[in-house]
């Protein structure tokens, strides 16, 4: 799930303003690891932590568009992951508090939410990587899994050059999974995030944290490993329900998923139901083009029944 940087109603933004999405799709992954990629793209702001915690009804609508994936495909329930950048990551740590059964394991990439809530986030399988020079994320994760220690949580940490080759990376991946605990928690290096040329600030560093850490072959494969071992509850539509959080009203706006079938047909577009969308947002200048094709579906708020298409059973 992308970052709040980039919201729009293009459905391919998020495929093209980083690789968080596409490093899972690329052909490369798939033929290793052969996954459906559902990224949404998003109007308006799902989750907020400037000047308080706030989530609106988009991540209700998140969790049933994941429901209605997972009842229309054959996808294996026990094997569902989540991942993020920036608001990304927050929706996936909102998503473990609120669903803890839900996903196999998470990769929280550069963000951070309110400590005295993350307790049911404990048992969760989990990767971290922020930048330490983010002034944001990285106290922010900082806090949050001494919090989760405190729950009985087992961390390795590990600080990292973001400039390390993939042979390196993968070296300390090994070196870290063979602790074997639950949580997983990278930080890279101060001074080794930012490229030559970028300003080395605290956004840069924030910015720059998802292109490396979605490049890092030995944790996508580290995460496809696990599996849930709990007995986990379908899923149901949850019209009404509260989050835990002071929710705001949600915007006007559609909320559209890129959905990639293995094998699928060229990437076609259904419209299911319209309303109004704010004005677009320009992508950040990391960018990247999509190697890949995608089933587009754009939904609103009370996803139900979405139709399989021609060519995707």
């Amino acid at each position: 799930m992308h970052d709040a940087a980039v919201l729009s109603s293009d459905p391919l933004t998020t495929l093209v303003q980083g690789n968080g999405a596409t490093c899972w799709a690329s052909p490369q992954d798939q033929a290793r690891r052969p996954a459906f990629v559902l990224a949404p793209q998003y109007s308006s702001a799902v989750v907020d932590d400037h000047g308080g915690y706030t989530v609106t009804s988009w991540l209700e609508t998140t969790v049933n568009l994941l429901n209605n994936v997972t009842e229309t495909y054959s996808i294996d329930t026990d094997r569902l992951y989540t991942t993020g950048q920036s608001m990304g990551a927050i929706m996936s740590i909102v998503m473990d508090i609120e669903y803890p059964d839900l996903f196999a394991a998470s990769y929280i990439v550069a963000g951070q939410w309110d400590t005295s809530l993350v307790a049911p986030m404990a048992n969760d399988k989990l990767w971290i990587t922020v930048s330490q020079g983010d002034e944001s994320a990285y106290p922010g994760q900082n806090a949050i899994t001494a919090a989760l220690e405190e729950k009985g949580a087992t961390v390795t940490r590990a600080v990292w050059d973001g400039t390390s080759t993939q042979k390196e990376f993968a070296a300390g991946v090994r070196k870290m999974v063979a602790k074997r605990t639950s949580i997983n928690y990278v930080a890279f290096e101060k001074g080794t995030v930012v490229p030559s040329g970028v300003t080395d600030n605290s956004l840069n560093n924030h910015l720059y944290t998802w292109k490396i850490a979605y490049n890092i072959e030995g944790i996508r494969e580290w995460i496809f490993k696990r599996t849930s071992d709990r007995d986990r509850q379908p899923i149901r539509h949850l019209k009404g329900r509260r989050l835990g959080h002071r929710q705001r009203a949600a915007r006007p706006g559609r909320v559209r998923a890129a959905l990639r079938h293995d094998g699928g047909s060229p990437a076609s577009r259904t419209e299911l139901t319209t309303s109004q969308d704010p004005e677009p947002v320009s992508p950040d200048p990391l960018t990247r083009p999509c190697p890949t094709s995608y089933l587009l579906v754009e939904v609103t708020h009370n996803v139900r029944n979405v139709e399989p298409q021609a060519g995707l059973e």
